[in-house]
């Protein structure tokens, strides 16, 4: 049923490396950006947090506690795991593997693989439209888009767009998926509605465009440019670049602050991060991390950005407020992608999150009568957030499966009689609203 457990945002150095650099593309050392979708309201305190990193050298994507900066544990994958996204109400974690062209899904309420999802060859990178119900793999080899539905598991659509995609980022929208073409230095936007590319952008000759984020009022698209060391600014309105920010060595993860002030790049080349300002986009400052950074996420409140160090195992954790590493989390071997859990919010405390909830001023408890009042096909909100038959009856649901919404509120949804709520809501409503639901 919607909402429960079993329903479910990418995310080189000095000149004489480059052969290197290029030869690490080609392996799937390459960096990864990864589009985590995160919300302006601090994450309740009932909601953990965590960090999903995928190691391309040991086939595996290692799970962080953001609270304590621990890993939790280890999940095996396909080969050589790259691209990462989580779904936005945080149930289902999408894992690109290049080397077995294949996405794999991670149940995260038990930190297991429940299907894994064939796609094109070499996929990359990984972007979820943000109401959860499509996954946009870019696939390097084959120069296409696989679109998954991430209620079926299937590939409903397959886009064409430029040589080698890497990066992939969704406007908040979800109306526009904006693809990073390394082969012609371009970028394709896929018109998520028709699933067919409405432009093409020119980013620069040879700059290699990889990592693409997004600013939370969907205004521009920041796009880093691995072999010109700089980071395009693509104004949405008119889809053309508006500015440069030049930045250091070989740029290619990128992440933007929730409040969309603040941009950053892991620089692969120069073992650093840039901060940019999106003010004036001009880098404000560069903490040092690990060795060959590659991608990185922010935590939904924007306190911490996370950076995956792909030559020296590890993650580090960058303080935003004086960008400043303040831990180092180790990880499995070559850790490239990055996405943390999105904020679960609830503001009407019925214990659905906003992001599923089709009813947003539910009232817990709502007024109906107690379970010994009720007949056997009778429900009612009673204990906080549980619809329950009568009591002998073996079924209950929870506000998770009326998507948020109470008795009251289903009725008057479905435009019926008031007779259904006498003595709690009746069986014909429940089953109604529940089997329509999104």
């Amino acid at each position: 049923m919607h909402g429960s457990n079993c329903v479910a945002v990418l995310s080189a150095g000095s000149i004489g490396d480059v052969a290197r650099n290029l030869s690490d593309f080609a392996s799937g050392r390459a960096a990864v950006f990864v589009l985590t979708f995160v919300s302006l309201i601090p994450t309740s305190a009932a909601y953990a947090e965590f960090i999903y990193v995928t190691n391309v050298d040991s086939n595996n994507v290692t799970i962080i506690d953001v609270a304590t900066n621990t890993v939790v544990t280890t999940v095996t994958v396909g080969s050589r795991p790259v691209g990462v996204a989580i779904l936005p109400d945080g149930s289902f974690a999408y894992v690109a593997n290049l080397g077995s062209d294949s996405v794999s899904v991670i149940d995260t309420a038990n930190a297991a693989v429940v299907t894994t999802v064939p796609v094109g060859s070499l996929p990359f990178g990984v972007a979820i439209t943000p109401d959860g119900t499509l996954a946009y793999i870019t696939n390097r080899g084959s120069d296409n888009v696989s679109v998954i539905d991430t209620a079926s598991n299937t590939v409903i659509a397959t886009v064409a767009v430029g040589d080698n995609p890497l990066g992939i980022a969704i406007t908040p929208d979800g109306a526009f998926a904006y693809v990073a073409n390394a082969g012609p230095s371009n970028v394709s936007v896929i018109d998520t509605a028709t699933n067919t590319v409405s432009a093409t952008l020119p980013v620069g000759n040879g700059s290699f465009p990889e990592g693409v984020a997004i600013t939370p009022d969907g205004a521009f698209v920041y796009v880093t440019n691995v072999f010109t060391n700089d980071v395009s600014v693509i104004d949405t309105a008119s889809n053309t670049v508006i500015a440069i920010a030049s930045v250091d060595f070989f740029p290619v993860g990128v992440a933007i602050t929730p409040d969309g002030a603040f941009v950053y790049v892991t620089n692969r080349g120069s073992d650093n991060v840039s901060v940019i300002d999106t003010a004036s986009n001009s880098v404000t400052a560069s903490p040092a991390v690990g060795s060959s950074p590659e991608g990185i996420a922010i935590s939904p409140d924007g306190g911490f950005a996370y950076a995956a160090n792909g030559e020296s195992d590890n993650v580090s954790v960058i303080d935003t407020a004086n960008n400043s590493v303040t831990a180092t989390i180790t990880v499995g071997n070559g850790p490239i992608g990055v996405a943390i859990t999105p904020a679960q919010n609830d503001a009407d405390s019925d214990g659905v999150p906003d992001v599923l909830d089709q009813c947003q001023n539910t009232n817990v408890p709502e007024s109906a009568p107690v379970s010994g009042s009720l007949g056997q096909t009778r429900y009612a909100l009673r204990n906080g957030v549980k619809f329950s038959m009568g009591p002998k009856a073996k079924i209950e649901f929870t506000t998770s499966d009326t998507a948020g919404c109470s008795c009251e509120q289903i009725v008057a949804a479905l435009g019926v009689g008031k007779g259904h709520l006498k003595h709690g809501c009746s069986k014909g409503v429940m089953k109604a609203w529940t089997l329509n639901l999104p």
